[in-house]
């Protein structure tokens, strides 16, 4: 009896044995799904930061930048001497203007769909560049005062068609090419 009594202590050695296997076997499976998954998660948010820093905060930076430019060019560059020339045809104040619109639709789509929409820092510090312009220490004719700020966003900011649904984009300047010869005269 001894010997029968063996074997049944070995077969079930063996079943526990192969169901500590399969067990085991089966907790790699789960991890490793796991461990997919969040990976796939994980590069599924990058492709997506990239895609909004493609389609907002990078047009916002370069427009800053643009802006940027051109505001030192003026203040510190003595920038206002083409506008002084009478024979020089450029649309220089236009083309400011179109920069600080740019900027302020550029701004506001960034602050609403971008990454940094709770950014305490990007808040502080586009809220600045705003009182800047909103200030009473500029002329009526620059001061350009929040409501309006925010009307000039609406207005440059339009919905287009994109490769994954609804995209923003800013309404085009009207190409320099066009103004490089003289403006043609009013006849009254």
């Amino acid at each position: 009896m001894a010997p029968a009594s063996d074997i049944e202590w070995a077969k079930l050695s063996w079943t526990v044995i192969a169901a500590l296997g399969a067990g085991l076997v089966s907790l790699g499976t789960a991890v490793w799904a796991v461990f997919t998954w969040a990976y796939q998660r994980w590069q599924d948010r990058k492709t997506e930061r990239r895609r909004i820093a493609a389609l907002y905060v990078h047009p916002f930076l370069f427009a800053a930048e643009e802006l940027q430019s051109r505001l030192y060019n003026i203040l510190e560059l003595s920038g206002l001497k083409p506008l002084m020339e009478p024979t020089n045809p450029h649309p220089f104040a236009e083309e400011t203007a179109y920069l600080v619109a740019q900027y302020f639709a550029w701004e506001r789509a960034i602050l609403r769909y971008g990454p940094y929409t709770a950014d305490a820092t990007v808040i502080r510090l586009t809220r600045s560049v705003r009182q800047a312009f909103a200030t009473d220490e500029l002329s009526a004719d620059l001061r350009i005062f929040h409501p309006e700020q925010g009307a000039i966003a609406q207005a440059m900011i339009r919905r287009v068609p994109g490769q994954l649904g609804q995209e923003l984009e800013v309404s085009p300047h009207r190409s320099s090419a066009a103004h490089c010869g003289p403006r043609p005269r009013r006849r009254d």
